[in-house]
């Protein structure tokens, strides 16, 4: 069976998948959407943040019935193998099935997340036969970064009050409340000094991580490229002596980083290798489970004849005592839903810059009032080790309405398709409900999807036979909301 013959919402999900759709760079699939939108003969509205809404009129039986806004954002988040040749925007992504598993085979991002919700929209906006109230769909940028297109809407641009959201990744969920976030960057100042000869140079790499969504997957054990160099450094610094030449880690800061290298300088001395050795070694038995292909490794690049370059021991130790201090991973578990992540925070990204050593943080919390806790024991931090911060890109969360209609058709329709109740949870990835809700006042939401596993990294992979079954229950939710 080709599944991209046989299910609309594939066929346009392989459409997308040949166009570029990089975060803050959605140019490309917003024209696309736009005129895929005209050539239905639907009235369409492209804005200056690229979102583009599109209304289709409801289908006979539905006059009466309060319009329903379909939402899911056209970007995905650009991460790929080490060993792919693949060239983002000039290459469409390579689909691969295997068994009940569409994927790109480990070298890209599907961007499933959230390319499967955009192909459903577009699905049922060409269906002459589905049955439903008045639609809206609203195809939004910039979700992956800041929510900007989500945040950017007009007042008025959405109608409707009735909001069913695309990005979920778990098929016996709907999603009723999510948390809010904020990305914070924590600067080292670099200060740099001469060393003389007599050390070696070595390139130390970690790898080989399964990486994954910092909000979706942060319960999942997976190790962090970023954190285990900062451990293998505090005992390189503490044994050998060793001094920091320039860090590098991490792709986005809503990710687990799946890969980091550093370069520091040692004396020549110095067994670096077996010590590295032996450090894979005990992080290895730590992840067996999570990342068993985890690896660390030290190259000997070059030696040192003459004075050199490196960061200062000081500035290495407070790269040290920073990744070691500012509360990482999960923070708190919610105490009303059982399992679910209250706060955490991701490290998503370090970098040398020339004057600086930056650190990129997604701070995730269920409330407000948390999130301003966690951030302020990073300025705290910062502060006491001579750093500084500062906070962008924030969104809204979206709290638990203790009625909605909409979330009781969506579960009895789930009830009667499906024979169980489906799990209704508060999410702790950030979702643009929060930020919609905000803007629209009295709209309520729910968000549904597919499995998808291993958002955001090259091991992403949807569900086929789920994303069928979820495609089937959309269109049946629609039919049910007169």
């Amino acid at each position: 069976m080709d599944i991209f013959e046989e299910y609309d919402f594939f066929r346009c999900f392989r459409e997308i998948s040949g166009v570029p759709r990089k975060t803050t760079d959605e140019a490309k699939i917003s024209d696309h959407l736009k005129n895929y939108c005209e050539g239905l003969g639907l009235e369409t509205v492209q804005d200056l943040h690229g979102n583009v809404i599109a209304r289709k009129a409801a289908s006979a039986g539905y006059e009466a019935a309060p319009p329903v806004v379909l939402q899911a954002h056209m970007d995905m988040v650009y991460e790929k193998s080490a060993a792919s040749s693949h060239v983002y925007g000039r290459d469409p992504l390579p689909l691969e099935i295997t068994g009940d598993l569409l994927s790109t085979g480990g070298e890209t991002t599907l961007g499933a997340d959230n390319g499967i919700g955009a192909a459903y929209i577009m699905a049922l906006l060409a269906d002459s036969e589905l049955q439903h109230p008045a639609l809206e769909a609203v195809f939004t940028t910039r979700e992956e970064e800041d929510f900007g297109g989500a945040d950017g809407l007009a007042g008025d641009a959405v109608r409707g009050r009735m909001l069913i959201n695309l990005d979920h990744g778990v098929d016996h969920q709907i999603v009723c409340g999510s948390c809010g976030g904020t990305a914070m960057r924590f600067v080292i100042p670099g200060e740099r000094e001469k060393i003389c000869g007599g050390q070696a140079v070595y390139k130390v790499t970690c790898g080989g991580l399964p990486g994954g969504h910092s909000g979706e997957d942060i319960d999942r054990g997976i190790a962090s490229a970023v954190m285990l160099l900062g451990r293998l450094l505090d005992g390189l610094s503490s044994d050998y002596g060793a001094r920091l030449m320039s860090i590098s880690g991490g792709t986005s800061r809503s990710a687990i980083s799946r890969s980091a290298e550093m370069m520091i300088a040692v004396p020549d001395a110095a067994d670096i290798e077996n010590a590295v050795g032996d450090f894979e070694t005990s992080v290895k038995r730590e992840y067996e489970a999570s990342c068993p292909l985890l690896s660390i490794s030290a190259v000997r690049i070059f030696d040192i004849f003459a004075d050199s370059d490196t960061y200062t021991r000081e500035t290495s130790e407070k790269v040290v005592r920073a990744l070691y201090l500012i509360p990482t991973g999960i923070i708190e578990m919610n105490g009303k839903f059982r399992g679910i992540v209250n706060s955490s925070n991701n490290i998503g990204t370090v970098r040398s810059c020339p004057e600086n050593i930056e650190m990129v943080n997604e701070i995730r919390a269920a409330y407000k009032s948390s999130l301003d806790e966690i951030c302020r024991r990073i300025e705290i931090i910062a502060g006491m080790l001579g750093c500084s911060t500062e906070k962008f890109s924030g969104y809204p969360g979206w709290e638990f309405a203790e009625d909605s209609k909409l979330r009781a058709i969506a579960a009895d329709v789930y009830r009667r398709m499906f024979g169980r109740d489906p799990e209704e949870v508060v999410l702790h990835a950030g979702i643009e409900c929060g930020c919609l809700a905000e803007k629209y006042p009295g709209l309520e939401a729910i968000s549904i999807g597919p499995n998808i596993s291993n958002m955001h990294s090259p091991s992403e992979s949807l569900e086929i036979s789920s994303a069928v079954r979820m495609y089937g229950y959309l269109r049946e939710v629609l039919k049910a909301m007169r």
